[in-house]
C-alpha cells in the first residue's frame, strides 16, 4: 500500500509543477522617478557653471548623463491629458 501513496504524492507534485509552469509571470512594475523642478534662474546658473568647467572635467559627461536620465524619466510618464473641445457635449 505504501508504494501507491508514494506514486499518488509524486503525481500530485508533478501536477502542481505543471500548473505552475503554465501560470503567467508576475508583472514587472516600474515606477517613474520624481523629477526636481529647476527655476529659470537656477537653470541659467547651471548653464554658466557648466560653461565654466575645464575642457577635460569629469563633471561634464556626468552632467550629460544626468540630463539623459531625466529625459528617460520624462518619457516614462504618460502625457498630460488635454481637455476635449467637445467636453460641453458630455
Amino acid at each position: 500500500m505504501r508504494p501507491r501513496r508514494c506514486w499518488r504524492g509524486a503525481g500530485l507534485v508533478l501536477a502542481l509543477v505543471a500548473l505552475a509552469a503554465c501560470a503567467a509571470p508576475a508583472p514587472v512594475v516600474v515606477g517613474c522617478p520624481a523629477l526636481k523642478s529647476w527655476s529659470r534662474d537656477e537653470q541659467q546658473q547651471l548653464k554658466r557653471a557648466l560653461a565654466a568647467l575645464p575642457a577635460g572635467s569629469i563633471l561634464r559627461p556626468a552632467i550629460f548623463d544626468y540630463a539623459r536620465m531625466r529625459d528617460e524619466a520624462r518619457a516614462c510618464r504618460p502625457p498630460p491629458k488635454r481637455a476635449s473641445p467637445w467636453r460641453f457635449l458630455s
